[in-house]
């Protein structure tokens, strides 16, 4: 039975019998996993229950058997307990949207030191952030699509290549590819095949949400009409590639089987 030591940020809790827990953790050497902390509802100190608030960025250490679904936690010590983004209503609303997108889109056992700096950044805004929250999920969604190697292409069309402009004198149309992810402009997006139409004002947020990344959110201001259709396009944008990535993952995992038996 192998010993990890590393760290990692609760995204789930739920009780299980009388006195342990069952944990979802992202951590930042080996990827999303579930854990059980057997005895950890009747212990005090800096491994009961506040260890395992969804979230928190703890320091743990695990004990994995291969073939088994849950490893034991052995140790969890709290490096960062995000108590101010708790606290407040828009910011614990987005960190669940974060969790659920992540809990949802990313396989267990697979690493990736790049997501989790990103979703402890994330948590780490939001904790201080009382403003623009949902700019902060918006650029966390657009890092989110990088990391996973799906990135958008916000700058230049898609089609031509040139960069986008949006003439102030006549109306514009703009299609969104979902699956290219980028824009094609007025005179390219008659050869798209299928898109979703936006406004020069969403491509203009979205420009400068990648440019300026969670960090910069705070500073943008998006009308309420602009930020609806933000959350819809980015939604779909990863909604498509995400079913992409798990339908590649489970023809391999196929081949896989056929190779060997």
């Amino acid at each position: 039975m192998a010993l990890v030591k590393t760290e990692g940020i609760v995204l789930r809790a739920m009780d299980y019998r009388e006195t342990s827990k069952i944990a979802t953790i992202y951590t930042k050497d080996v990827g999303k996993i579930r854990v059980i902390a057997k005895g950890i509802r009747k212990q005090k100190g800096g491994y009961a229950g506040a260890a395992l608030d969804a979230p928190t960025r703890d320091a743990i250490i695990f004990s994995h058997r291969e073939g088994r679904e849950l490893s034991i936690l052995t140790q969890a010590d709290i490096l960062d307990p995000y108590l101010h983004l708790k606290n407040r209503y828009e910011a614990i609303s987005t960190a669940w949207r974060i969790i659920e997108l992540v809990d949802h889109s990313v396989h267990d056992g697979d690493p990736n030191r790049s997501l989790y700096q990103l979703l402890s950044q994330a948590f780490e805004l939001l904790n201080g952030e009382t403003k623009s929250t949902e700019n902060v999920f918006y650029a966390f969604e657009i890092a989110f699509a990088e990391v996973l190697g799906f990135a958008l292409q916000l700058e230049r069309c898609i089609r031509c290549k040139k960069k986008l402009s949006f003439p102030s004198r006549r109306p514009t149309t703009i299609l969104f590819s979902i699956a290219r992810g980028g824009f094609a402009d007025a005179s390219c997006a008659q050869h798209e095949p299928a898109g979703v139409q936006a406004s020069p004002g969403v491509v203009r947020s979205l420009q400068h949400l990648q440019r300026d990344g969670m960090s910069g959110a705070r500073r943008i201001r998006l009308s309420p009409s602009v930020a609806r259709e933000i959350d819809e396009l980015l939604s779909l944008y990863l909604r498509y590639h995400i079913d992409e990535l798990n339908r590649g993952r489970t023809k391999s995992r196929n081949r896989a089987s056929e190779q060997r038996s």
